[in-house]
């Protein structure tokens, strides 16, 4: 009888989880077209050897201002990130600099 309590109590917890987080990326559903017009080279230290991420820097308007946000996720291949490439971006409609997530626009 307590693991039926118990899977009932996590259950809940997910669902209110799930309810939180639905709430809070309601304030992201700003989308404007940006793209990459730079990569920042920045150093990690790893275990044997020194270790270059490259973080993008997207450039996107919104409201007729222009803002250029570094992207807090990178790749240790710059040529994965092509500069000049466009992309959708989603963004807080509250504070315009907080970038939420990427959607590459895919051409057929």
């Amino acid at each position: 009888m307590f693991i039926i309590y118990f899977l009932l109590l996590c259950s809940f917890l997910l669902f209110l989880i799930s309810c939180i987080t639905n709430i809070k990326s309601h304030q992201y559903d700003g989308r404007s077209e940006g793209k990459i017009v730079s990569l920042n080279k920045v150093c990690h230290n790893g275990r044997n050897n020194k270790v270059y991420i490259y973080y993008p820097v997207y450039e996107y308007t919104v409201a007729g201002i222009t803002y250029q946000e570094e992207f807090p996720f990178g790749d240790e291949c710059p040529n994965n990130l092509v500069i000049g490439e466009e992309t959708i971006i989603k963004y807080d409609k509250k504070i315009q600099k907080n970038l939420l997530f990427l959607e590459k626009r895919m051409f057929i």
